[in-house]
């Protein structure tokens, strides 16, 4: 009670708003803060995805995200970064507010010079943040990092059909679709598992707003309720929609206990064993975990550092950032040497996608090591476990180091006027031949997009 003495006269005076209505401005400009760059007229479409339009965002990407839906990390180097966003592109960044226990993902298209943008956000719930939290895990720890992961490869979709169309999400389909599930999230609650039932059916007639996660909760009401035939449908529909989703412990989730009687749950606890399998069985946990913690090693220092620039910080700040950039790069080196010269190359057969953190910490070291490694990563993209533009970045950033032209064009520096400028071609007839070859867009895009007037 003592908490309501000092608020009695604004309740009062504002004793016609709700506490939804109030918490929701200041949750938005909250929002706005986490994020470097402006988002003109954003607006809520859910309550986790907000939208927003207006001019060009010239702040380079986290991640890119490809027509197919996959993810592909781009900010891996001390490179310049993208200052123009191709048209043909999905830029996504991710914020991390520890403070807050939140997560803000903007996915981000250009079109005629402009911007059109979802703004995903993972909010835990809090005293503060009561009506406008979702989530009772925080979402920012290290721990829960996996569920975050799949929770905004869910969202993918939805920031493809936007790309595809032009559209920003349809907020009355996204109400609708919302609201029935709230509906069918408190019918569970109250054990009304009919009737959650429902009210999940009554979302996904919004084929475009279903997510994963729902289909999955369905399952789960559809199995308490009874309708076996529902929630084996369900599960199917949730392993369809994400070849590589499986749970760790099929048996772990008690509301689907009634289906264990089911024949086909046999079946489906088997597929789940078999995804775990395919995707764990084979690895090697503690090089991957290791590979892994080397990359957030090797990105966060380059991320602090990135910051730090663009914020013009003091010149004592970055140098102290450079200087810890140099240790973390010679300890990693060392160890990431240390495996490829007695294991050779190590695949995604063995560590997934945590292979590509070899690529990644040798492309900072000197043009002697990169040299000696490159056969090794040449025998990686022959087998599938990198992309072929590596080795051509790598093959470039060699023959600039020892003095050469460069092949592909992947390399800036620094020219007579402080700006940064394209450095000597091999062959400019030849060099958008070549760069199609291992997958690179045409040199006139790249320039543009790194904000480099290509010379004549």
């Amino acid at each position: 009670m003592k908490r309501i003495i000092p608020f009695v006269l604004p309740v009062l005076l504002t004793s016609c708003t709700s506490p939804a209505l109030v918490e929701a401005p200041r949750f938005i400009n909250s929002i706005r803060k986490d994020v470097p760059f402006q988002m003109e007229g954003l607006r809520q479409v859910d309550k986790a995805c907000y939208a927003f339009e207006g001019k060009q965002i010239s702040t380079p990407p986290d991640c890119e995200i490809s027509e197919d839906g996959n993810v592909q990390v781009t900010r891996t180097s001390l490179w310049p970064v993208p200052a123009r966003q191709p048209e043909k592109d999905v830029w996504r960044n991710l914020y991390f507010n520890t403070r807050q226990h939140r997560i803000v993902c903007v996915d981000r298209v250009l079109k005629d010079g402009r911007t059109r943008g979802l703004v995903y956000v993972l909010q835990t719930e809090s005293a503060k943040w009561g009506k406008n939290g979702t989530y009772h895990w925080d979402v920012t720890d290290r721990r829960n990092m996996l569920s975050a992961a799949r929770i905004l490869d869910d969202y993918i979709q939805q920031t493809l059909r936007m790309k595809r169309t032009g559209i920003l999400p349809d907020a009355e389909r996204q109400h609708a679709y919302n609201q029935a599930v709230t509906k069918a999230d408190s019918c569970y609650m109250r054990k009304d598992y009919t009737g959650a039932l429902r009210y999940f059916n009554e979302a996904f007639r919004q084929e475009d707003y279903i997510q994963g996660q729902h289909l999955f909760n369905a399952a789960c009401v559809a199995a308490l309720a009874g309708d076996k035939d529902a929630a084996f449908g369900f599960l199917d529909r949730r392993m369809t929609r994400d070849p590589g989703w499986y749970m760790r412990d099929a048996l772990a989730d008690h509301d689907l206990d009634p289906l264990h009687e089911d024949g086909r749950w046999a079946a489906f606890a088997r597929t789940m064993q078999e995804r775990k399998a395919q995707k764990e069985a084979a690895y090697d946990l503690l090089l991957r975990n290791e590979l892994l913690s080397i990359g957030r090693s090797d990105q966060d220092i380059r991320h602090q550092w990135h910051l730090a620039t663009q914020r013009a910080a003091p010149k004592q700040v970055i140098d102290s950032l450079l200087h810890e950039m140099r240790l973390r790069d010679s300890v990693n080196q060392q160890r990431i040497f240390q495996i490829l010269d007695t294991r050779g190359w190590v695949g995604k057969d063995l560590v997934g996608e945590a292979c590509d953190v070899f690529w990644l910490v040798t492309q900072h070291a000197s043009a002697r090591q990169q040299r000696k490694y490159l056969p090794l990563f040449r025998t990686a993209v022959r087998k599938g476990d990198i992309p072929p533009a590596h080795v051509a970045m790598m093959e470039d950033r060699i023959n600039m180091f020892e003095g050469r032209p460069q092949k592909y064009g992947s390399q800036l520096h620094t020219g007579p006027d402080g700006r940064m400028q394209l450095y000597p071609l091999q062959d400019a007839k030849k060099v958008d031949e070549w760069r199609k070859e291992v997958g690179m867009k045409p040199l006139a895009d790249y320039l543009r997009a790194m904000g480099v007037r290509q010379q004549e």
